[in-house]
């Protein structure tokens, strides 16, 4: 371990121990929109091999809130750029792009200790989770609405119910900063879940705006 890592492993909840055993799995982020792309910046900054998901290009309004990208990058495909990107952040970082369209053909891309869901896309969602059930990946899925983030640790017996009602929300456009509030919460759990501890139980809201929380 570099001496980088000595606030990571100075934290009595994770230590030394606990960073090499997250340095030895991988975490897959679909969506590499405003919380996927900066999950993903996390995860390289802590060296956990990842996978990045998305088809699409980077357009001038993701700028805004997106924390990876430049207007350099605009036209160009989100996963190639998001790869390029972390790799100076981290040049031993370990890190496999792909920018297909997730089908039966190739969910495989998924494959991998636990996944980070920010494709913000419902069916594809529970496409995704179905598939981490048949292979005992860990599963989490996130959203945002205007000041609020939403993230769900899934269990063998969870729903999207709660996530469900949640996205009917009607907002008008939202807050940059919940990206970020939204990203951390779901890495913070995602480690959580790797290293075997317990994770938050159920669905959990916050609200930044009103800096409110709510648990079900």
């Amino acid at each position: 371990m570099t001496q980088g890592y000595k606030h990571f492993a100075d934290f009595k909840e994770i230590g030394s121990k606990g960073i090499k055993k997250l340095q030895g799995m991988t975490v897959t982020v679909v969506g590499l929109g405003g919380i996927g792309s900066i999950c993903a910046e996390i995860l390289t900054r802590a060296k956990i091999p990842i996978r990045i998901i998305d088809r699409d290009r980077v357009k001038l309004d993701d700028i805004d809130r997106q924390g990876l990208y430049t207007e350099a990058d605009i036209g160009k495909f989100k996963a190639n750029q998001a790869k390029k990107i972390l790799k100076n952040l981290n040049k031993d970082a370990n890190i496999k792009g792909f920018n297909e369209e997730i089908s039966e053909d190739t969910l495989f891309m998924v494959d991998a200790s636990l996944v980070i869901d920010a494709s913000s896309d419902p069916k594809l969602n529970a496409f995704i989770w179905e598939y981490c059930k048949k292979k005992k990946m860990g599963y989490i899925c996130v959203y945002h609405r205007g000041s609020k983030g939403a993230v769900q640790v899934f269990t063998p017996s969870s729903t999207f119910d709660d996530l469900e009602r949640f996205i009917k929300q009607k907002e008008e456009g939202f807050i940059n900063t919940v990206s970020y509030a939204t990203a951390a919460l779901a890495v913070s759990q995602a480690y959580k879940q790797l290293l075997g501890k317990k994770t938050q139980k159920g669905f959990f809201v916050f609200d930044l705006w009103e800096a409110t929380t709510e648990k079900k």
